[in-house]
Formats: structure tokens, sequence, C-alpha cells
């Protein structure tokens, strides 16, 4: 199995349309819950069975933008502490979130023979080892598996056979692309629910997980709870309620 982690360079223009949220006051908040939850989520895909595929934009599939650092080397330093140094890096081909999603899983299915390919979102960082060592044997069964984030997206997607990926990133994901495996006669499977980081409940139901994990002396997703933390994101909704 595959395992891509797509990802951006951490600057505002491409990571701010990644989330619908009240962010703090601190100026780069975003970039930097953006750059933890991307090392979490890349030490998890590392630690896993499958091969890490590394799959960044560049100049021609990032929004304008008038800075001159190499988007390949932003990316690369995303993961540079938690992944080997010769993890595979390759560059996201297609216009569209849906367009490059498709492009690189059918490529590896069909170009390069990959028995299944897991899409992770970087910004899913309660995700598992287990959620992801699971999808082998769950693609035995089920030729697509979607992990649910709880608010109708998705944080996992995985296939053994291509599926039609014209507007498949259209919300609600979960839904769109089970509907597009139903009608190219595959059969569905599901991992457990992983919020994302994406959304103030998704951040409310990290925060409460990672409060819990450590409660039971469970590992947690490090750098993703220190810029909670740091950047007061988990404080903002434990007010005590009205009586």
């Amino acid at each position: 199995m595959i395992v891509v982690l797509p990802v951006s360079p951490p600057w505002s223009e491409c990571v701010s349309p990644r989330f619908s949220i009240a962010a703090p006051d601190a100026s780069n908040a975003l970039e930097t819950l953006y750059e933890a939850a991307v090392a979490d989520v890349a030490s998890i895909a590392e630690a896993s069975s499958g091969q890490l595929l590394i799959n960044y934009r560049d100049e021609e599939t990032l929004p304008e933008t008038d800075r001159s650092d190499d988007p390949a080397d932003a990316c690369r330093a995303l993961v540079d502490d938690v992944v080997s140094d010769d993890v595979r890096f390759e560059r996201q081909v297609g216009s569209t979130p849906a367009a490059r999603l498709g492009n690189t899983v059918t490529h590896l299915l069909e170009q390069e023979a990959a028995a299944s390919v897991c899409v992770l979102d970087p910004l899913a960082p309660l995700v598992r080892r287990a959620d992801v060592d699971g999808v082998p044997m769950k693609v035995r069964r089920d030729s697509v598996i979607l992990g649910p984030d709880g608010t109708g997206d998705v944080y996992l997607a995985a296939f053994t056979d291509p599926i039609d990926f014209t507007d498949a990133c259209e919300p609600p994901v979960l839904s769109t692309l089970a509907d597009r495996a139903r009608h190219a006669d595959r059969s569905i499977g599901f991992t457990p629910t992983v919020p994302r980081v994406t959304t103030d409940a998704g951040i409310a139901a990290t925060t409460a997980a990672i409060d819990a994990r450590r409660a039971a002396n469970e590992p947690v997703p490090e750098a993703t709870a220190a810029a909670l933390e740091d950047l007061e994101f988990a404080n903002r909704d434990r007010d005590e309620p009205d009586a």
C-alpha cells in the first residue's frame, strides 16, 4: 500500500482556504497549526506499514503569490524532522483538488501497479497508526475505504481501483466519494471517524481527545497539542456554560 500525504507550503494564501475557524489573534496561527498537524500525520504515516509518498503542490497548482521561496523546499521542511531522508516526494498534478486526487490515485494504481493507495488528510492529527495499518485488511473486502471526519468530509480515502474523480471533492465529500464508488460498482468500507482541525468543532473534538488520551496515558499528537495550547485554540471553548 502506498500512503499519500498531500501537502502545501505553510503559507497563508495556501493554508487559509483549508480552515473555517475563528483564528486566534496570532497573525500566523493557521500556518502554525497546519505545520504542526502535518508533522504529526507524517510521523504516523512514516511509522505505518505503507510506503509514504509526500505529494506536494508546486508553482503550477498553487495560488498566485509574490513569494520567491521554492514551494518544494517549503513542503520538505514541513516533514524533514519526522520522515526518513529517502522518503518519496512527488509534485501534485491537476487544476482542482479532485483532479489532483484522481491523477495521483489513478497513476499509482494503473502505472505503478500499486495494490492499494491510501490518501491521508494532513489536518487529521488524531489519526492512529492502527487506522492506517488496518486499511490493507479492509481493502481485501472492499475496494474503496473512506474515513469520515464527522462533518461529512473525509480524512482518509483508500482505493484498489480507480473511480470517476471528476468533481469528487464536492461537499459533502464523504457521500460524493461513496456515490462515485457505487456508480463504479466498487464495494465500500469505512475506518473509524477522526476529526480534522479545519473547523471550530473539529478543534474542540481534537482538544478533548488529546486530553482524554493523556488521562489514559496514550500517545497524543504532540506537535498539534503544543500548537493548540500555545495559540490558545484549546482554551476558547472551555468557559463554564451559563446556569
